[in-house]
């Protein structure tokens, strides 16, 4: 077996590397091998000299996967062992296949220099305080770090640990110079309306605005009767959708005819094992998947990708795209099925396509030609990609334009020059030359008023009247066809804070609705009868009981306390008298190993509140129960560092191993 050319390119640069260095960095898109780079490279040192290898990684079904690559490409002249959950081979094999959250906590049974060659993959965790000591622990001959992915949200650089790339190919321009799969593209969103508002000023639209007055979601039904019809006439597939919750793919999965399985990261290990075997043989055509399948996991015939789930993150969505990437006998496109209808899906997908279409075109084959597109974009099923989504993309890069604060002083000088004056927020916001509010805000992470000041400007008005606060709030509800909430009225830009209004009314926020003709969802008088129909509704929307979070956040809903008040029970009474179970009960072992995946999908340590508003993680209260301490007695108790955000920003760079 050998490697490919640029495989062997990656190998070329990280021996250049391990003469002059103790680290190196390859980036490789996902579907180029990074694992069988790292079994080459091992399988050509191994022979030189003997040594022990340490693969790492946060995944228990990455480590299968990798040991049996190794296992084809290294050999079975060499001995393979596991470290993690209940399978710890310590100093018996020749290549140890640990997770990070064992070396965590058992790092120590080795000793530092025990590892000649210490490979790191999915590097980008690298930098986490969840990962680095186990990094930092060993001091191996040479530290090999293998990503696709080297951005960390966090803005932690890989690059401080490993070195910056030696070598580095992007999804773009792997897919352009033909070494993944074609990728025949369909943006699902034949339910495009209200296409005028593309000619309001970017100052008075947010995206998610833009999103609900542009698109119109489809119904889980629908969905699944198209999926159906597009894959019909493919033989043999393999179709990977990805879900937003575990009960949205619990639901998908019974909608969805023949053999399907659903992974999510609340499943053991074993169970998760099981299904993706049936999923990889051919068993379950169809994969529902939670917060998984971003990194790591390698099913080359995988032919069919489903986008559910929304994601702001590029890293997230390339991630996601990457599973149908690799090539594969008998595999000659994937085709995308897109649902996710929104703008920063789209202006996602336009720049991706504009990419590999600008590096195919620098590529000649050997007659002098170009190559062919390896990546097509329709609209919905037939049509083109067409002028009404490439100005969705222009009014999106208008509104989310990324602004310095530099930028946006200068420009709100500029502005008071020529005007004379401080212009009001209302003002602003219905000028098309000028970034919203909104955008201030966002940038500054102050109010407006504070914005202001903070730039030297006194405020045209820096408290409302009740005259003031009336008509908007007026409007609101008259949009809405209710009484707003709370939430609605604070996530509005072009709205007053709720607390100016409980300030400048002096009275609660269900007083002040109830004062102006606006009865509040609080303040209705709903019976026994009427409270079992909604709660009944929303069950059966959910396809469970919702937590008393859920209750809260649906405007729809009364208030939990109004439930608890007129059933005369507890919410977990309720829940019962509804025929719906208690929620299983955790061990500390599988909370343990659902707070380890959620720190390593954030690259840090999650917060208390964090989790509490995790809806596929158990409680907070489940937490503290089951462990019998305090939130940081837990993390301490996990080896996970406490959450300090403002300490952490002032911690110097991590020095490079």
């Amino acid at each position: 077996m050998d490697p490919f050319e640029y495989q062997q390119q990656a190998m070329d640069a990280i021996e250049r590397a391990r003469r002059s260095g103790p680290s190196a960095l390859v980036v490789l898109a996902m579907g180029l091998g990074k694992t069988a780079v790292s079994a080459f490279w091992v399988r050509d040192r191994l022979a030189e000299s003997p040594g022990r290898v340490l693969w790492l990684c946060h995944d228990t079904e990455i480590l299968r996967q990798a040991r049996s690559t190794f296992e084809t490409i290294v050999g079975p002249r060499r001995s393979y062992g596991f470290f993690h959950g209940s399978e710890k081979h310590l100093h018996s094999v020749d290549v140890l296949f640990a997770s990070f959250q064992t070396m965590a906590t058992r790092r120590t049974s080795f000793d530092p220099a025990e590892f000649r060659y210490v490979i790191v993959d999915e590097a980008h965790h690298a930098a986490a305080p969840t990962y680095l000591p186990t990094i930092r622990y060993f001091r191996p001959e040479f530290l090999l770090g293998m990503t696709a992915t080297p951005e960390r949200a966090d803005g932690q650089p890989v690059t401080a640990v490993f070195g910056q790339p030696v070598m580095r190919m992007d999804v773009p321009e792997a897919i352009a110079h033909g070494h993944l799969a074609r990728i025949d593209y369909r943006l699902m969103t034949d339910e495009i309306v209200n296409t005028g508002v593309l000619a309001t000023p970017a100052g008075q639209l947010s995206a998610a605005k833009l999103n609900r007055s542009i698109f119109l979601p489809m119904r889980d039904e629908k969905i699944i009767s198209i999926i159906v019809g597009k894959t019909a006439g493919i033989e043999h597939p393999h179709i990977v959708v990805f879900c937003h919750s575990v009960s949205h793919a619990e639901r998908m999965a019974t909608l969805m005819p023949g053999t399907g399985v659903v992974l999510h990261s609340r499943l053991s290990a074993e169970e998760k094992h099981r299904r993706m075997t049936a999923f990889r043989t051919g068993a379950a055509a169809t994969v529902f998947v939670v917060d998984m399948f971003n990194e790591g996991i390698d099913v080359p015939e995988v032919n069919v990708l489903v986008f559910l789930r929304s994601t702001a993150s590029e890293t997230i969505y390339l991630q996601q795209l990457g599973r149908g990437l690799r090539k594969a006998p008998g595999k000659t496109q994937v085709l995308v099925l897109d649902f996710v209808a929104n703008c920063e899906r789209i202006t996602m997908i336009t720049k991706l396509r504009d990419t590999v279409h600008h590096q195919t075109h620098t590529i000649t084959t050997p007659d002098g030609g170009s190559t062919p597109e390896p990546l097509t974009l329709r609209l919905d099923s037939d049509g083109d990609f067409d002028e009404r989504v490439l100005g969705l993309v222009e009014l999106v890069r208008r509104i989310g334009r990324d602004y310095t604060r530099d930028e946006l002083a200068a420009l709100l000088n500029d502005k008071i020059r020529t005007l004379g004056r401080v212009p009001s927020r209302h003002q602003l916001h219905n000028d098309p030359d000028f970034p919203g509010p909104g955008v201030y805000e966002r940038v500054f992470q102050k109010s407006w008023t504070a914005i202001l000041l903070s730039l030297g400007h006194k405020p045209l008005r820096q408290d409302y009247t009740r005259q003031d606060l009336i008509p908007p709030l007026l409007a609101k509800a008259q949009a809405l066809g209710r009484a707003p909430t709370l939430d609605e009225v604070d996530a509005d830009p072009a709205m007053a804070a709720t607390a100016t209004y409980t300030r400048t009314f002096g009275v609660t926020w269900s007083d002040i609705l109830e004062s102006l003709g606006l009865q509040s969802r609080r303040k209705n008088k709903y019976t026994r009868t009427d409270l079992e129909k909604l709660l009944i509704s929303k069950i059966e929307s959910l396809g469970r009981m919702p937590t008393l979070n859920e209750v809260t956040d649906d405007p729809d809903l009364p208030s939990p306390d109004h439930f608890i008040k007129i059933y005369g029970m507890s919410w977990t009474r309720i829940a019962r008298y509804h025929g719906q179970t208690h929620k299983r009960t955790y061990t500390k072992p599988e909370l343990a190993e659902l707070l380890h995946a959620k720190a390593a999908t954030l690259g840090r340590t999650p917060t208390s509140t964090e989790v509490s508003k995790d809806p596929d993680l158990p409680s907070l209260n489940t937490f503290l129960r089951t462990f019998d301490t305090t939130w940081n007695g837990i993390l301490n108790h996990l080896n996970l560092p406490t959450p300090h955000p403002k300490k952490a920003q002032a911690q110097p760079p991590i020095g490079r191993v």
